[in-house]
C-alpha cells in the first residue's frame, strides 16, 4: 500500500457518515454483524451503561475501522461536540483507568466552548491535517444553525488553513452563507492581503483521482507551483492542472500563511477554465517501451534506444563509481534516462514519414541517451559543482575512445547556467543543420535532470525553471518514479 492509498483510507475512516450509534447495539449478535462490516465493537449498550454511566450512551458512537481499529467517539450534533477516545473494549478501560474522568473534564470544557460559541476549539478534535472530513461536517452543521459571526468566519478560515483535504464535505450553501455573511471589516482585511494582485486574477488548481473535481472545488492558488504540488503529491493517476480566472472581489479568502497562496472561491465565481492533463503512468510506460524497429533498418539503433538496455549499461557504468547512498547515483541517472527517453520519443512521433528526417532524429536521440547515461559519472560528491560535466565527458572519452561534439556539449554544459550554455551552443553549432535540435536535446536533458529533484520532495523542484512546457506535465511521473527500485 503506497502513501496515497493510506491517506485515502485514513480519509474514509474519518467521517461522520460511517458512525454507528452505540445505543442501537443491544445484542452480541448485532455486535458480531457490525464487526463483520469493519466496525470494532467492544461494547453493547447495556455493557457501556454498566461500565461508563457518566458518559451518556446516546452520544457514544463507533467509527468504521478502515485503516486501523478506531476507538469510540462522543458526538453531540446539537452542540457540535466531537471527542475521540481510546476506548475499544473493557480491556482498554482497564489500561486507561483515569481516561474516563479526563474525558468527562474535556466534555465539560467542550460544553463551555459551545456556550461561548468558540467554534475554532469546538472543531479542533475533528481536525486532522490529512483528513478534515469530520471538521467539515461539523462546520456544515454549525453554519446551517448559527448566525454568521466573526467567530464563525474565523473558524471557517482556521479549518481551511489547517486541513489538506475534506473540503468536498463542505456544502455549497454553507460556503455561500460564509461568503455573504462577511462583515465589512473582514472584507477589508481580505482585500488588504490581496492589494498587490490585479483586479482579474489567474488561479490554478492541481488535482488527482482522489481530489474534488475542479468544477466543485473551493480551493485554488495564485501560484502554479502549488497547483503542481497537489497534482503530483499522490502519484500520477488522473493528474491535471486547471487554470482559470476570478475577479478579486469574488474571492472569499486569500491564505498565504503556508506558502501555498491559496484562494478560497465559490465554483460559480470561477471562469475561463482551461485544463491540461498530466502524463499518466500507463501512457508513459507505453511510450518508453514501444519498439522502434519499424523506423529504421539499422538493428543497432533500436537496441541502443531501448530503455532496458540503457538501464543495464548504466548499472555497469556505475558499478565501481558511486555509493548507493549518493544523490547522483545510478538510480538518479536511470530516472533521468526514463524521462528524457519519453520526451524525445514524443518528438519522434511528430517527425512524419520522411526517412531522412527520421534517421536524423534517431541519431540525435542516441546521442541524448549517451549524454543522459554519463552526465554525472564525473561527480566526486553531491555538492554544487559546475565542473563535473567536463570531468564526466573526459571519462566518457576514456571509456569509448571517441570525441563527439554533441555529446560533449550536452554532458559538459548540463550543470552550467543556460546563458553560458547558449553562448557555447551559438559558437559551436553555428553552421550545423541540427543547431535548433541540439538546443532542444540540451533542454530535454536539463529538464529531465531537474525533474528528478522530486527525489528531495516535490517542493525541491522549481517549476518555473523548467524550459519545456511538456516537462511540466511529467511532474507527477517524476514523483511516481521515486517509488521504484532501480
Amino acid at each position: 500500500m503506497n502513501s496515497s492509498e493510506i491517506l485515502a483510507k485514513l480519509n474514509d475512516q474519518n467521517s461522520l457518515d460511517n458512525l454507528i450509534r452505540l445505543a442501537d447495539i443491544e445484542t452480541e449478535h448485532q455486535a458480531a454483524e457490525l464487526s463483520a462490516q469493519g466496525y470494532y465493537i467492544g461494547f453493547t449498550k447495556e455493557r457501556w451503561e454498566e461500565e461508563c454511566p457518566e458518559l451518556n450512551v446516546g452520544n457514544m458512537y463507533v467509527p468504521k475501522s478502515v485503516l486501523f481499529p478506531a476507538g469510540l467517539v462522543y458526538y453531540d450534533a446539537d452542540k457540535y461536540l466531537y471527542i475521540s477516545m481510546p476506548f475499544y473494549d473493557e480491556d482498554s478501560l482497564a489500561v486507561f483507568p483515569n481516561m474516563k474522568s479526563m474525558v468527562v473534564r474535556l466534555l465539560h470544557d467542550k460544553e463551555q466552548q459551545y456556550q461561548e460559541r468558540d467554534y475554532v476549539h469546538l472543531l479542533f478534535d475533528g481536525n486532522s491535517e490529512q483528513s478534515g472530513n469530520v471538521a467539515a461536517e461539523l462546520l456544515n452543521n454549525i453554519i446551517r444553525n448559527e448566525r454568521i459571526s466573526t467567530k464563525l468566519y474565523d473558524a471557517f478560515i482556521s479549518y481551511y488553513s489547517f486541513c489538506d483535504c475534506g473540503a468536498s464535505k463542505l456544502e455549497p450553501p454553507s460556503v455561500l452563507k460564509i461568503k455573504h455573511g462577511k462583515t465589512e471589516a473582514q472584507k477589508k482585511r481580505t482585500f488588504e492581503k490581496m492589494k498587490s494582485l490585479p483586479e482579474e486574477i489567474t488561479i490554478y488548481r492541481g488535482q488527482g483521482s482522489k481530489s474534488t473535481p475542479y468544477t466543485q472545488a473551493y480551493s485554488w492558488a495564485t501560484d502554479i507551483q502549488t497547483a503542481f504540488f497537489f497534482a503530483a503529491r499522490h502519484g500520477s493517476e488522473e493528474s491535471m492542472i486547471a487554470q482559470a480566472k476570478i475577479n478579486k472581489h469574488d474571492i472569499i479568502e486569500y491564505i498565504s500563511s503556508r506558502g501555498e497562496f491559496e484562494v478560497i472561491a465559490h465554483p460559480d465565481d470561477v471562469y475561463e477554465v482551461e485544463v491540461q492533463e498530466c502524463v499518466s503512468l500507463e501512457f508513459f510506460r507505453t511510450v518508453i517501451t514501444a519498439r522502434l524497429d519499424h523506423l529504421t533498418d539499422d538493428d543497432e539503433i533500436p537496441y541502443s534506444l531501448d530503455v532496458s538496455n540503457i538501464m543495464d549499461e548504466v548499472s555497469s557504468i556505475f558499478a565501481d563509481r558511486a555509493s548507493e547512498q549518493s544523490d547522483h547515483d545510478a538510480a538518479h541517472t536511470k530516472r533521468v534516462i526514463l524521462l528524457a527517453n519519453y520526451m524525445y520519443r514524443q518528438k519522434l512521433a511528430s517527425c512524419g514519414n520522411d526517412e531522412g528526417d527520421i534517421n536524423r532524429h534517431l541519431a540525435l536521440f542516441k546521442k541524448l541517451m549517451e549524454a543522459a547515461s554519463h552526465h554525472d559519472i564525473g561527480r566526486d560528491d553531491d555538492g554544487i559543482d559546475e565542473t563535473h560535466g567536463e570531468r564526466s565527458y573526459e571519462i566518457y572519452q576514456e571509456m569509448y575512445g571517441c570525441d563527439d561534439k554533441i555529446v560533449k556539449f550536452l554532458i559538459s554544459y548540463h550543470c552550467i547556467n543556460d546563458d553560458e550554455a547558449r553562448k557555447a551552443w551559438q559558437i559551436e553549432f553555428a553552421e550545423s543543420p541540427d543547431k535548433d535540435e541540439i538546443w532542444y536535446l540540451f533542454c530535454v536533458l536539463k529538464d529531465a535532470d531537474a525533474l528528478d529533484r522530486c527525489r528531495f520532495g516535490i517542493k525541491a523542484l522549481d517549476i518555473k525553471l523548467l524550459r519545456l512546457d511538456e516537462s511540466k506535465l511529467l511532474i507527477p511521473i517524476a514523483t511516481k518514479l521515486q517509488e521504484y527500485r532501480y
